[in-house]
């Protein structure tokens, strides 16, 4: 039976690899039609337009085209929306068109058609529409009940819901005691700005604790001086919390000095406690503080988040306190001790204890684990990778196949894609994975990666949570442009690959919110650079686009960051992520840290985490390349350079508070 379906797999792929690489006649025409139909619209050439529409109702694309007319339409009626909302439910543009229809009758005051056409969790701004018409079709209490709802927000909310408000207002919904409320959500949400417009609904009572607050905020080193605190006034507990909070940021020992003496003094809720010591603890981790393992252990179980419980495992790691480790490592949760990251170091931790026999059997799992930690582990006990690099394609029903691939929104993407258009492509494609089951979700992942749409066949495949699929999801792409750079400048193409895999999924036009650009993400300044220190002529950003002038400079840069560290691939990947000065700011002070203890330390999750996947990938990618096997212990020596600046000063103590 297997056999059958594998043949009838082979037998229907090999149809498909005809059809869209030459399309029919038909097909050819139909983009031809859709290109004029696009022209026709945009002249205003309503007759043409129709006309060519006519011979496109069974064009993938004609959703689209239908879409955009209906936006350059003053939508007088909603009959003509929702005509297309019965046809297209499931596209995205009946999303967009929906949200345009209800902009319209709000506009026009039509209320009664607003509720019948609304959808929750739209967006703020439909959303306190929906409650104004609510309150005008004479349901006042729901409306006001959701005005105060969406009124208590610690972020600014838009502009259409000032009418809402408005009427809640005029109603009496808002109190002082509810401006107070608000005026701490902008607080402790980092919104002062918010906070200071809304100091015009306190009382004058509230409204001086609302002046201490926003310069307690400013200059957070006032709870360390003589203020007007007021110590059984509950107001000025939670200012102190926050206070506190901010503090931690710069100056945890200061923080931490600060809380432990003063906080007795003031009636502090739950939730500002819990933020307070959260940051405080994590703080005095992150820059390595011998208080912190101590800190962090105190802190209760319900004011314990994830990052307390992770840093709590850290602070002790380093301290090498290996029973102050296990103890934390048992208060994780149970799904958190799962993850490889602390199967390793519950692993190690045994090792350190005595426990050798039990600590093999933790690493001896765990080796087989496709993860940074999983590699780590099988590099302790001298085993091969093979489990681990066990390349397991996704083999999917062809029934199945056939239909996703037959499916208006898979051909409309492929369509977008023949015209590169890939932002359209793309909407197209995530607008239809909300809706598959993990089985489609891999054979639309398969029909990306014919597609050689890799970056999209990599992210629908990891949506469908499959990850055996090497092939898909590391393909060795620009190989030629990889290889020869790498060589140049004496580096592993295994590591290349994995940068260029985590930087941008091998999109060649990617595009950060920073404005990094391409295959290995460069900033054009340091483009610009680099193309200085390689003596070329810097033409324009649009370069970075280009593969082999982006691989180029990556290579470049990554290399100049290796020499720069001694050779050690975490120091320098953790410098192309985060920029070499804090790597040297992260470097131990007084004596040697292990890698695997450094990389744990990291301050920043996404670099800690940036760090880990590149090595990994770069593990992968050396079995992909067909290398002699890449032990990742390689990449990552003990890390023997020392920072030069001076050691810690003695802690100092906080001034007293000064309390009525």
């Amino acid at each position: 039976m297997e056999i059958g379906k594998c043949l009838l797999y082979v037998l229907v792929v090999a149809g498909w690899l005809m059809s869209p690489a030459a399309p029919a006649a038909s097909r050819v025409q139909q983009r031809a039609d859709f290109l004029q139909a696009e022209q026709a619209l945009k002249r205003g050439d309503n007759a043409e337009f129709q006309q060519l529409m006519s011979s496109l109702t069974d064009y993938p694309l004609y959703p689209y085209l239908r879409y955009r007319s209906l936006r350059k339409e003053h939508l007088g009626t909603a009959a003509v929306v929702e005509s297309f909302l019965r046809a297209y439910p499931d596209t995205p543009y009946a999303l967009f068109l929906r949200r345009r229809l209800l902009n319209a009758l709000a506009s026009n005051n039509r209320w009664r058609e607003f509720v019948d056409h609304y959808q929750p969790g739209v967006n703020s701004a439909l959303e306190c529409r929906y409650y104004q018409a609510l309150y005008n079709l004479g349901d006042r209490r729901e409306a006001m009940d959701g005005a105060r709802e969406l009124w208590l927000a610690g972020t600014s909310q838009p502009n259409a819901c000032n009418a809402l408000f408005s009427i809640w207002q005029a109603g009496g919904g808002l109190t002082p005691e509810l401006a107070w409320r608000r005026f701490g959500l902008a607080m402790e949400s980092g919104n002062p700005g918010l906070a200071k417009y809304l100091k015009r609904y306190l009382s004058t009572n509230d409204s001086a604790a609302a002046d201490f607050w926003l310069s307690v905020h400013r200059r957070p080193e006032l709870v360390l001086q003589c203020a007007p605190w007021r110590r059984r006034d509950p107001r000025h507990g939670r200012i102190f919390a926050h206070g506190v909070a901010r503090l931690a940021r710069n100056h945890p020992i200061q923080a931490y000095t600060a809380w432990q003496t003063h906080k007795s003094f003031f009636a502090i809720d739950g939730t500002a406690r819990a933020r307070a010591e959260q940051r405080i603890g994590i703080a005095l981790a992150k820059g390595r503080h011998r208080q912190a393992s101590h800190f962090l252990a105190a802190i209760p179980p319900e004011r314990s988040s994830e990052a307390v419980r992770a840093w709590r495992v850290r602070s002790a790691l380093l301290a090498r306190d290996w029973s102050a480790a296990e103890s934390a490592l048992d208060r994780l949760t149970e799904v958190e001790q799962a993850m490889p990251r602390w199967r390793y170091w519950r692993g190690k931790t045994l090792a350190e204890l005595g426990d050798k026999q039990q600590a093999e059997r933790v690493f001896r799992e765990l080796a087989e684990d496709r993860s940074f930690y999983g590699f780590l582990a099988a590099d302790r006990l001298g085993l091969k990778y093979t489990a681990a690099l066990t390349d397991r394609p996704a083999i999917i029903d062809a029934g199945t196949m056939l239909r996703i691939e037959q499916s208006r929104a898979i051909q409309a993407a492929y369509e977008f894609l023949h015209f590169d258009r890939q932002a359209a492509a793309r909407r197209e494609w995530w607008h239809i994975l909300k809706r598959l089951d993990r089985e489609e979700l891999m054979a639309a992942a398969k029909i990306a990666q014919r597609w050689q749409w890799h970056q999209m066949a990599i992210f629908t495949i990891a949506k469908a949570e499959y990850w055996d699929d090497l092939t898909l999801r590391f393909p060795v792409l620009f190989r030629h442009f990889v290889v020869n750079n790498a060589t140049r400048h004496g580096m592993n193409p295994a590591v290349v690959f994995g940068l260029i895999r985590r930087e941008s999924v091998f999109d060649p036009t990617a595009r950060s919110p920073a404005g990094a650009h391409g295959l290995m993400q460069i900033m054009p300044a340091t483009g610009r650079h680099i193309a200085g220190k390689l003596r070329e002529r810097w033409r324009s950003t649009a370069r970075l686009n280009e593969p082999d002038v982006n691989i180029r400079y990556g290579t470049f840069y990554f290399s100049g960051l290796l020499n720069r560290f001694n050779g050690n691939f975490a120091l320098a990947a953790a410098g192309y992520n985060a920029g070499p000065g804090r790597v040297k700011r992260w470097l131990p002070v007084d004596r040697p840290m292990a890698a695997d203890l450094w990389v744990e330390m990291i301050p920043f999750k996404e670099t800690r985490d940036y760090v880990t996947t590149v090595l990994m990938y770069a593990v992968i990618y050396q079995d992909r390349l067909r290398k002699p096997t890449l032990r990742l212990s390689d990449l990552i020596p003990d890390i023997v350079l020392l920072n030069p600046r001076k050691k810690r000063g003695p802690d100092i103590d906080a001034q007293p508070v000064c309390t009525k």
